[in-house]
């Protein structure tokens, strides 16, 4: 039996959250037969973790149903199998770029909550993203409410934001295509900040090397120090299966108010990693594929930290 099946909590028949939740409701309509279960809170923090029965003689609708999956949300694992010869969909799922509503004081403001990565600080604070030496020239634009986007302009080796008190900063590439990014230790970017606030972080770090992030390809030493002392309290989603040679160097190093990873990667070589969670909070989550093998330390999971199968 798939082991994503041991995380199942309940079984709802239709109609469920489910639904609602992954923008299939009309689909589910005209498939009622079908057995949906949705699992505990494993997934990572803003996607859903779900199950699907198909009864039956359904091939057909199975095929239907992984093809609108795909096309109305980004799906980081999708696994099928046959259980006593019930055809079984495991997946984690969150809907693609959608519009909420956001109600300031003057009135409604619409807001896009795309897949980008984002930083939101606690207390006011300018965010920077500092070039050193003379990394791959890379185009990135910002947004605070993904709708409307300015370049991010470097002025010299340093390019700085003001945001307020829990005020998102959406960052991405302007390419289409994945960008090369950090070159080595010595050629690199890196996030830092001015003051002291905690930083709170969610998206896909894909972002950072092409506009879907969901196209990116890691680079060797593409991440390297990117977020060296920065003061995170958790991880953007690290969506990459595959790495590169020292992407991932030293990422969060020293980041001691980081407790939360959230990855995707299915290896884990010493080299791709090296001390990338030295010196960061001594208890944590880290939210990774069943299948990865990952030491313990700081070229791994911390001790003291918590792993969470997804």
């Amino acid at each position: 039996m798939n082991s994503e099946l041991l995380y199942i909590t309940r079984k709802l028949g239709y109609p469920s959250s489910f639904g609602t939740r992954s923008g299939l409701g009309d689909f589910l309509e005209q498939y009622p037969d079908g057995i949906y279960a949705e699992t505990g809170s494993d997934a990572p923090m803003g996607w859903e973790s779900a199950a699907v029965w198909f009864g039956g003689d359904s091939e057909r609708a199975a095929a239907r149903f992984e093809r609108m999956m795909a096309d109305r949300n980004e799906l980081s694992r999708l696994f099928r199998t046959r259980v006593s010869g019930v055809l079984v969909f495991t997946f984690i799922y969150r809907l693609k770029s959608r519009m909420v509503t956001a109600i300031p004081i003057v009135g409604a403001q619409p807001v896009v909550d795309g897949p980008w990565m984002w930083m939101k600080p606690d207390v006011d604070c300018n965010l920077k993203i500092e070039k050193r030496g003379t990394p791959y020239a890379v185009e990135l634009e910002c947004s605070t409410d993904g709708l409307n986007w300015e370049d991010c302009v470097f002025v010299k080796t340093l390019f700085s934001k003001f945001l307020h008190a829990n005020e998102k900063l959406y960052i991405r590439n302007k390419s289409e295509l994945s960008t090369r990014f950090s070159i080595d230790i010595n050629n690199r970017y890196s996030f830092s900040q001015s003051g002291n606030p905690l930083i709170e972080c969610g998206g896909d770090i894909g972002s950072l090397l092409c506009k879907n992030p969901e196209n990116a390809v890691l680079t060797p030493w593409c991440f390297n120090y990117l977020f060296y002392y920065t003061r995170i309290t958790n991880t953007p989603l690290l969506s990459s299966a595959n790495l590169a040679n020292s992407c991932y160097r030293f990422m969060f190093r020293k980041c001691s108010q980081l407790r939360e990873v959230r990855t995707m990667m299915l290896t884990s070589a010493d080299n791709d990693i090296h001390l990338w969670l030295e010196s960061v909070y001594p208890t944590g989550d880290f939210y990774c594929p069943a299948e990865l093998t990952i030491t313990t330390g700081a070229s791994g999971i911390p001790s003291g930290w918590t792993r969470h199968d997804i």
